[in-house]
């Protein structure tokens, strides 16, 4: 997967992604994925998550969705298992 594990956070686990997949994939203790991808944009749209998006492609059966952080206000629904939301709203 070109995963790189990172400390894991309240027991679940955290790896980085440098393919272009997700800049994080966190896998929690059901053992489903959730990768996670920062965009400097405020409101980033289906062309910014290319690499995302076939993330949760080539992954579709351990995927739970894919979230995107970006620094505008409102929160989105890109595609049925994608979300971008503000980063200072998850935080």
């Amino acid at each position: 997967m070109g995963l790189e594990p990172v400390a894991p956070a309240g027991g679940d686990a955290l790896a980085h992604e440098h393919s272009g997949g997700g800049d994080f994939v966190v896998e929690p203790p059901s053992g489903r994925l959730l990768p996670i991808e920062v965009k400097a944009t405020a409101q980033p749209g289906w062309g910014d998550v290319a690499g995302l998006r076939s993330f949760l492609e080539e992954y579709e059966d351990l995927v739970l969705g894919g979230l995107v952080l970006h620094g505008g206000t409102s929160s989105y629904r890109l595609s049925p298992k994608l979300v971008a939301a503000p980063w200072w709203k998850i935080l």
